[in-house]
């Protein structure tokens, strides 16, 4: 077992056996983080510098990709099965 967390940077300690949680398969964590890092290519791709040419980049272009990437994240939280305290999967 590890050693408690402490110090001022811990808000809660996550303890599965009494917290209600969700589950995530190691596919949807993967589609997860691509998700993630497709959102942020885009935001490095819109930030652009003052005084510096930018990719001429349009509501009507981007709202597709938000909407997008919305609809698969929400697929990917529907996926995920709650877990409640106690109660395990038999196998």
């Amino acid at each position: 077992m590890s050693d408690p967390a402490f110090g001022e940077n811990v808000t809660r300690l996550f303890d599965p056996a009494k917290n209600t949680h969700f589950a995530v398969s190691e596919d949807a964590k993967l589609e997860l983080r691509d998700l993630f890092a497709a959102i942020e290519a885009l935001g490095l791709i819109m930030d652009t510098p003052p005084d510096q040419d930018a990719a001429e980049i349009t509501p009507s272009t981007v709202a597709p990709i938000f909407a997008s990437f919305a609809r698969h994240g929400q697929r990917v939280m529907d996926e995920m099965q709650v877990q409640f305290p106690g109660k395990r999967k038999s196998a």
